[in-house]
């Protein structure tokens, strides 16, 4: 049996997929867009996370996880909200808008959302401790690493929707992942998520860093970071998929944003225990 081929979808094909996937996704664009005004309240914010009573129940249940928490745990989202401040919101709003977005398994990529989730947060925590470590912002480089598999979601869910026998892609029997995303669909993920957050009104900066990922920019500081967490992801068994593997650390491009190669087993340790904390709510 063979997989009947559809046209290779365009960049604005997906975005307006990744528009109409769940309401969760709309909140996240509306998020980001009170995130960027100086009028935003946390009651603002509050009221756009009620338009969707789970996404809203999870974002508390995150912020009570070990990786977020205060002292004291948050019983409303209002609390939640005021504990964690404006600054922590959106990467806890973004991590539970992820996990709400991801289905049970994703058939085309031949995964489990489990699998998925626990890579993305992966993405996350490291490229927090690597920012931290490289002296930069942590916050924002989380958000760049979670934001960065959103493209695989969307991929996933346009291959469910337009090939006959979407079981039979056959990632596994690929080169790479890239390899595989770009003779199905064209692009590979993280320049599908990149348009996708650019659409929804992310920093520029940040949308070049994850649009950056596979090739890595340089000159760039957060796309060495999200490509190092890459790196570690592999060396940790935390990838996206097995043939998620042709990402290499190098000393000398680690070297230009100030982190030692012998911080990584510790950021690797930390990063999967954070991951896992976050995970389990």
């Amino acid at each position: 049996m063979t997989t009947a081929t559809p046209p290779v979808p365009d960049l604005s094909m997906l975005v307006q997929l990744a528009d109409s996937m769940s309401v969760s996704a709309q909140v996240l664009a509306r998020m980001n867009q009170l995130m960027l005004s100086p009028m935003s309240t946390l009651v603002d914010i509050a009221q756009v996370l009620r338009t969707d009573p789970s996404l809203a129940a999870r974002v508390v249940r995150i912020a009570n996880s070990a990786f977020f928490a205060t002292k004291t745990r948050a019983s409303s989202l209002e609390e939640a909200l005021q504990r964690v401040g404006l600054r922590e919101v959106y990467r806890i709003v973004g991590t539970a808008a992820l996990g709400r977005l991801t289905p049970v398994n994703l058939r085309a990529y031949g995964i489990s959302g489990d699998t998925f989730l626990k890579a993305a947060l992966f993405s996350a925590t490291s490229s927090q401790l690597l920012a931290v470590r490289a002296g930069m912002d942590g916050s924002s480089a989380y958000l760049a690493g979670l934001m960065r598999p959103l493209g695989v979601l969307v991929l996933n869910h346009y291959g469910e929707t337009h090939f006959n026998h979407v079981d039979e892609l056959a990632c596994d029997a690929a080169p790479s992942l890239e390899s595989w995303e770009r003779d199905h669909f064209g692009f590979n993920h993280s320049e599908v998520s990149a348009q996708i957050i650019d659409h929804w009104g992310f920093s520029e900066h940040l949308v070049h860093s994850v649009g950056a990922y596979s090739r890595r920019d340089d000159a760039d500081p957060l796309s060495i970071v999200l490509h190092a967490a890459g790196a570690l992801a592999v060396s940790s068994h935390a990838t996206l998929h097995p043939r998620d593997h042709d990402i290499g650390l190098e000393r000398n491009w680690l070297a230009k944003v100030g982190i030692p190669s012998s911080a990584l087993p510790e950021i690797s340790l930390k990063a999967l225990r954070a991951a896992r904390s976050i995970g389990a709510n």
